[in-house]
């Protein structure tokens, strides 16, 4: 007698798999270490995916760029190896308002031997925050001469970094792109699910990597298929449950504290944000219930208290949010 199989995944003629045969993608990205144009990664992520959401960051203050290269040339080290002074490069800001940024350069030099430390003043940097021209001026000639060039190098520097994002922000963005598809962490150094309705956004975002940091690069998203089965569902129920659950009770400890402590005296623009985590969450709940064919009866029991505790709050402070 043959047993059949209740856990069998059909594969197509030619060995491809479809994706109405996967419940989703585990997805990994990996971004290098690197500052990238702000200005050229919006226009790819805007053309690819759109950004309803607002999740890409503006471009920063050419100001910032400026101070930053400043604060690049910053350096301690001994002056003279036959004696006990060190040499520290200093850069201190002078003044700064909607029309320039002034930084001043010092050559400080702490001698132990004569218990003595020299400050020279060396030069003058200023920003012009409208046509974002560096000019240096010095202070005092024989400083300057000392150290020659590092005007320069701050200049290089701005240039090389203005304008830039941060791979922090980077990673930032994309872990935020990849929850409003409705992913959930299943590992703890960044590895998520995400459903197969997600697919198209996953596609553009690797699109949007390779166009930005190139086919070389370190930069990528990984996609790997989980298939439409009993297994993959369990494993998915159990992280999206732990995550969710989690949420949830930072969700009910932040409205327990202003029911204890503040009476329910809450401010509109906080219990707007009560309401709209709450609504996100029962979102996402009902979601994965329904792609994993499981009522998810914890996070469901716990919604029902945050869903108490909020009415609780509108009983005492007189106010009712409705968040679209």
């Amino acid at each position: 007698m043959t047993r059949k199989s209740k856990s069998v995944i059909a594969v197509t003629p030619n060995g491809d798999i479809t994706l109405d045969m996967l419940l989703g993608f585990y997805a990994l990205f990996s971004i290098p270490e690197q500052a990238i144009s702000t200005a050229k990664l919006r226009r790819l992520w805007i053309a690819e995916i759109g950004d309803p959401a607002g999740l890409i960051p503006k471009t920063p203050k050419a100001v910032h760029a400026f101070q930053r290269a400043c604060r690049s040339v910053e350096s301690r080290r001994p002056a003279d190896e036959a004696d006990s002074r060190v040499t520290e490069i200093k850069v201190n800001k002078v003044l700064e308002n909607p029309d320039e940024s002034v930084y001043q350069i010092n050559r400080l030099i702490r001698d132990e031997d004569h218990k003595l430390i020299e400050h020279p003043k060396a030069m003058r940097l200023t920003f012009d925050q409208r046509d974002q021209g560096i000019t240096s001026e010095p202070l005092d000639e024989a400083e300057a001469e000392v150290l020659f060039g590092i005007d320069d190098r701050i200049r290089e520097h701005f240039e090389a970094n203005s304008a830039k994002i941060s791979a922090g922000k980077i990673r930032s963005t994309i872990r935020k792109t990849l929850e409003s598809i409705g992913a959930t962490k299943v590992v703890r150094n960044g590895v998520y699910f995400v459903p197969r309705s997600g697919h198209d956004t996953l596609l553009a975002l690797q699109t949007v990597l390779r166009e930005v940091y190139g086919d070389d690069s370190t930069a990528e998203l990984h996609l790997i298929p989980a298939a439409d089965s009993s297994a993959e569902k369990a494993i998915v129920a159990k992280h999206f449950t732990a995550n969710a659950s989690k949420e949830a009770d930072k969700l009910i400890s932040t409205v327990s504290h202003y029911l204890k402590d503040r009476e329910g005296d809450v401010r509109t623009h906080k219990l707007r944000n009560i309401v709209a985590q709450r609504r996100r969450l029962a979102g996402a709940a009902e979601k994965y219930s329904g792609l994993l064919d499981e009522e998810l009866t914890l996070v469901q029991e716990k919604l029902e208290i945050v869903d108490d505790q909020i009415e609780t709050l509108y009983v005492r402070s007189g106010k009712r949010i409705d968040v679209d």
